[in-house]
């Protein structure tokens, strides 16, 4: 197996058991949240168990907090946001919002590094969020607690990337 195959197929069984929550997410709003989760994260360190065979790298003090605000942002808090966020408005609505996260990247991105903003790559932003609008939207509408649950989530994963990037 090439190494781009296996990578591919990881990558895939890593979003079958962590992510695309938001394209799923009025499947599970009726799940006990705090339950739902533990046994979710909890079958997918096994299986990164499995993968790494028992053997995980050593972490030193920084390395170790910044898994613990990468876990802390992207995992727990990324997904109550966004469950909650579903059982006040729809699903659609929070997935337009949370698919803005490329304009905070493009936006917070250079900023974090005091770097220069680049005009194409936040027009190049806006265009992923607006085509994730289109392809989530479905009319609904949105209560102010739902915004702002929608919203956190939105800044989670944002500061999820955001905090990936030195490690």
């Amino acid at each position: 197996m090439t190494p781009t195959l296996r990578g591919s197929l990881l990558a895939a069984l890593a979003l079958a058991l962590v992510g695309s929550l938001v394209a799923a997410s009025d499947l599970v709003e009726g799940y006990p949240l705090s339950t739902g989760q533990a046994l979710r994260y909890a079958l997918a360190g096994t299986v990164l168990l499995v993968i790494a065979r028992g053997r995980l790298p050593r972490l030193d003090r920084n390395e170790a907090l910044g898994l613990v605000a990468l876990a802390a942002t992207g995992l727990v808090l990324f997904n109550v946001f966004v469950i909650e966020g579903v059982r006040e408005t729809d699903p659609a609505t929070v997935g337009v919002i949370v698919g803005c996260v490329p304009v905070v990247l493009a936006i917070a991105g250079p900023l974090l590094d005091k770097r220069p903003l680049s005009g194409r790559v936040i027009v190049a932003a806006v265009v992923v969020a607006a085509g994730a609008a289109g392809v989530q939207w479905a009319g609904g509408g949105i209560t102010a607690a739902g915004l702002l649950l929608a919203l956190g989530a939105l800044g989670c994963e944002a500061a999820f990337s955001l905090l990936a990037v030195p490690i």
